[in-house]
């Protein structure tokens, strides 16, 4: 008998710390969700940035490459939910790139991945363009796929621009015509 309570003891004592943990869990889980929505900061996965940090470096490599300056409002950007303006903007880059797809008389590939493929194999997309065009993509992923990783409007504004920029750049160029 002795055996038995000396084993409900160890075993009471192994599950008092993770049940007090799983009942404050459940008691602040509202609290607890509010905090992580308010995250602007993420870390993991070999990723350890803000998504203003990296809109900030994104603007400096547009100037390098001379992207077209924005109109004053561009379309897309001025969406309720940073998030959906984010979604919004990313949009209009993949339109454009299904429009100079279309004028270079590429077949409309269905990633956009495979149309920035099949444009740089044609030598449509400059390196600076296509590269700024992944890291859009690459920002875009992150800020619509990763928990915790929220942006806020101003944030949002500044991918909305350089989307807007991009678009710009890829609607300029002017496929040759082979024949």
């Amino acid at each position: 008998m002795n055996e038995w309570l000396t084993f409900f003891s160890s075993v009471i004592h192994s599950l008092a710390w993770p049940s007090v943990a799983a009942l404050g869990i459940v008691v602040l889980r509202r609290e607890i969700r509010g905090v992580l929505r308010s995250l602007r900061r993420f870390s993991g996965w070999g990723i350890d940035a803000t998504f203003g940090e990296l809109v900030e470096e994104l603007e400096e490599k547009a100037e390098e490459s001379g992207l077209p300056k924005p109109e004053p409002e561009p379309a897309g950007v001025m969406v309720s939910s940073p998030r959906s303006a984010v979604i919004e903007a990313w949009l209009e880059v993949d339109a454009a790139l299904d429009r100079l797809s279309q004028r270079a008389g590429i077949e409309q590939p269905q990633t956009t991945y495979r149309k920035i493929e099949a444009l740089s194999a044609r030598r449509l997309l400059p390196l600076k363009l296509r590269n700024m065009i992944e890291s859009l993509r690459a920002l875009r992923n992150k800020a619509v796929h990763l928990r915790g990783y929220d942006t806020d409007q101003e944030q949002a504004f500044a991918y909305g621009v350089l989307a807007h920029r991009v678009v710009a750049a890829l609607d300029d160029i002017e496929p040759k015509t082979v024949g």
